[in-house]
C-alpha cells in the first residue's frame, strides 16, 4: 500500500481498461522548487490495438511513459541468470499451473472479470 502514491507503476495486464487509473496510482510532484524525480509508468502488457492515456494525470506528475520491448536476447539471458542465481524470485507470483493443452481454458479464465487467478503458468 502506498498512501502517497508509487514511484513506479507497471501495467502488465494488456487490458486498456485499467490504463485510465494507472497514472493516478503514482505520487504527485510537490509544487515547490525542490528536485523530486518524477514517477514513471511502464506499459509492459500486450495491448490489442490503440489506447488512450489521461494527459492531465501524466502532465501533473511530469510522468514519463516507457514501453519496453521484452524480446531482446540480452534481457532474457539476464533474467535467466538472475533466476539461476536466486536473485530473482517468482514463486510468490505463481497462482495456477496447468498443462499446455489447457491453455485455452486458462486464457478464458484469466479474461473473466471474476477470474480466479491473476497469473497462470503453462507447463510444457
Amino acid at each position: 500500500h502506498f498512501p502517497h502514491g508509487a514511484d513506479l507503476v507497471v501495467d502488465a495486464t494488456g487490458s486498456p481498461k485499467v490504463l485510465p487509473i494507472a497514472a493516478t496510482l503514482a505520487r504527485d510532484l510537490p509544487w515547490d522548487e525542490s528536485f523530486t524525480p518524477a514517477p514513471r509508468l511502464i506499459l509492459q502488457g500486450s495491448y490489442p490495438g490503440d489506447f488512450t492515456l489521461d494527459y492531465q494525470s501524466l502532465f501533473m506528475r511530469e510522468m514519463p511513459v516507457l514501453v519496453p520491448r521484452d524480446s531482446r536476447r540480452i534481457d532474457l539471458e539476464a533474467v535467466l541468470d538472475l533466476l539461476r542465481r536466486g536473485r530473482l524470485r517468482v514463486d510468490d507470483l505463481v497462482e495456477d499451473i496447468r498443462p499446455a493443452a489447457d491453455c485455452q481454458a486458462a486464457f478464458d479464465d484469466l479474461g473473466r472479470p471474476d477470474a480466479p487467478h491473476l497469473t497462470t503458468l503453462l507447463r510444457w
